[in-house]
């Protein structure tokens, strides 16, 4: 068999999918599935929030104090002055930063459930991120989101990094030739896998010439398999 590794998932990708997978804790998802997701959410909730708060402190703290006033003094509707209006346009901080914690709710199903399929691509069950409630058990649980992904199917599904492909009977024994940026491949022979991983074409090309009598067989993209024979 020949396993291929499949090019990464780009970040746009990554949104859709986990979009469209919003709550579905089926399957497996791959290192670069989740950790794209985890930099857009970054993007667009946590900076925003800690830029938007460090900016606004003063005003943060005013809204605090003019919520807290509202709650004690407030006696019922009839009574509103300017003085409650005033009040009222303070809290916009405290708006804005409710907006903010609405959109990480709703993001978080997501990454939860991306979550899950995780732990379902290196074997575990998505009951892991319990761990998280315990003390240090984040950390635990950060080994295993950047584990790589197993290259066999498991009881949730196929890999979606790596696949198994059928060996040609004229690939064995091959040597095969990978340019740097393209899926590895590797070559089942009588001693098992064999794994050459070269840094440039021209230079294993300009080792030896191929002969007239051998034929190059394309078994993916930017990939080489050359005969060896015996």
């Amino acid at each position: 068999m020949l396993v291929q590794e499949l090019p990464k998932v780009s970040l746009n990708n990554s949104i859709k999918k986990s979009f469209a997978k919003f709550c579905s804790f089926k399957g497996r998802s791959r290192r670069s599935e989740f950790w794209f997701f985890y930099l857009f959410i970054n993007l667009i909730i946590m900076i925003p929030a800690i830029i938007f708060i460090m900016i606004f402190v003063k005003d943060i703290i005013k809204a605090i104090k003019s919520l807290k006033f509202l709650y004690k003094h407030h006696k019922d509707d009839d009574d509103d002055d300017d003085d409650d209006d005033e009040i009222y346009s303070d809290l916009w901080p405290l708006i804005v930063i409710g907006v903010l914690l609405l959109i990480s709710v709703i993001l978080l199903i997501p990454l939860i459930s991306l979550s899950v399929r995780r732990l379902h691509d290196i074997g575990k069950s998505g009951c892991y991120l319990f761990l998280c409630l315990i003390p240090f058990g984040i950390i635990v649980i950060f080994i295993f989101l950047i584990e790589d992904s197993h290259q066999n199917m498991n009881e949730y599904g196929p890999s979606p990094k790596y696949v198994m492909m059928p060996a040609d009977p004229l690939l064995y024994n091959s040597q095969i030739i990978s340019v740097v940026g393209t899926p590895l491949i590797y070559s089942q022979s009588s001693q098992g896998y064999q794994i050459q991983n070269t840094e440039s074409l021209d230079e294993n090309l300009s080792q030896e010439p191929v002969e007239e009598n051998q034929e190059d067989f394309d078994i993916s993209r930017g990939s080489i398999a050359k005969p060896v024979f015996p």
